[in-house]
């Protein structure tokens, strides 16, 4: 691991410049190099308690992953990450610390969350379009450790604070009684190198955001063969792997 990056390195408050003035301790020298330490977190926590339903965070909390940077730099050892699906942004910190950083998504270059069952895949889509930089995508392919030959599937992981609101009678009739984070994820695929506009999850969207003639010709071909499938997660899965 280097530490050429501590350069780029915020302090938050004099507490933590007083500890770097006088050498950071070493378990903190990793993150400190992609990310500047968190405050105020403990106000962010609770929005996931109590009676808002669903979570502004991804997965069920804290969890083993790892990190790449644009300099090939990899954080891992004893780290758990955290991603916020409503800033958008990674948090990390040392297994058993209470110290919590936000990662600097402009020296991001890819991050992993692993747990018992499966790992998740996060890229920057600078990596690809500069112009893009610091947008966090999923890789929703199966293969999640390589891009696909023709066309693959990202997901922007998003979700807003929804305030429940008793004069709405459509939320209240879908039986929306309470503050509530929403899951509202956009999609892009991948060709060639680039990105296509974000869509969402119907079919109209999905043929406009394919660019090549060939692939819209298979995935007309597949919607053809399903048009008895709902549109969802699961189907774009059937669709990438159709076409590829």
């Amino acid at each position: 691991m280097k530490y050429s990056l501590l350069g780029l390195v915020f302090f938050c408050n004099q507490a933590y410049t007083q500890m770097s003035s006088s050498g950071l301790a070493s378990e903190f020298k990793e993150m400190a190099g992609v990310g500047k330490r968190q405050s105020g977190f403990e106000g962010m926590q609770a929005f996931g308690t109590g009676k808002i339903l669903g979570t502004q965070f991804l997965g069920e909390g804290w969890s083993k992953g790892m990190l790449v940077t644009f300099h090939n730099d990899t954080l891992q050892n004893k780290l758990l990450f955290l991603f916020d699906k409503v800033k958008q942004e990674v948090y990390m910190k040392k297994e058993g610390s209470e110290d919590i950083f936000v990662a600097d998504k402009q020296q991001l270059k890819e991050f992993f969350i692993l747990s018992v069952t499966k790992k998740i895949r996060f890229i920057n889509a600078g990596v690809f379009q500069p112009e893009l930089a610091g947008q966090l995508l999923m890789a929703m392919h199966s293969d999640q450790d390589s891009i696909l030959t023709t066309i693959s599937l990202f997901k922007k992981v998003n979700a807003e604070f929804q305030k429940y609101d008793p004069e709405n009678m459509e939320l209240v009739k879908a039986g929306m009684m309470n503050d509530a984070f929403i899951d509202k994820p956009l999609y892009y695929f991948l060709e060639n190198n680039r990105f296509s506009n974000p869509f969402k999850l119907n079919k109209t969207n999905i043929l406009k955001a394919i660019s090549d003639k060939k692939i819209k010709a298979k995935a007309w071909e597949y919607f053809n063969q399903n048009d008895n499938l709902e549109i969802d997660e699961q189907f774009m899965l059937g669709l990438i792997k159709y076409i590829n």
